[in-house]
């Protein structure tokens, strides 16, 4: 087993960091659109409240977004763990 240097670990760490905020993108891009999807239900022609299953949809799509929101954290937590790692 080969020995990894500070510096080989540090450029595989950067590698990571570098995919993490792509993804990171990626779920924020995501998590926009969902929100724009949730935002744009609107009652029916000559409605003045959504169905239950518009609800249901609206609902849905939020706990999209907040789920969405955590993943986005997490990311974040892990982002801010490697950094520790240029020291």
């Amino acid at each position: 087993m080969a020995n990894l240097t500070k510096t080989q670990i540090r450029r595989k760490v950067e590698k990571l960091r570098e995919q993490l905020e792509d993804l990171r993108m990626e779920i924020e891009s995501l998590k926009d659109e969902i929100q724009d999807e949730a935002d744009n239900i609107e009652p029916y022609e000559n409605k003045y409240e959504l169905t239950e299953q518009q609800e249901e949809r609206k609902e849905w799509l939020e706990n999209a977004v907040n789920n969405l929101e955590y993943a986005l954290d997490e990311i974040d937590n892990a982002t801010s763990y490697m950094e520790e790692l240029d020291y």
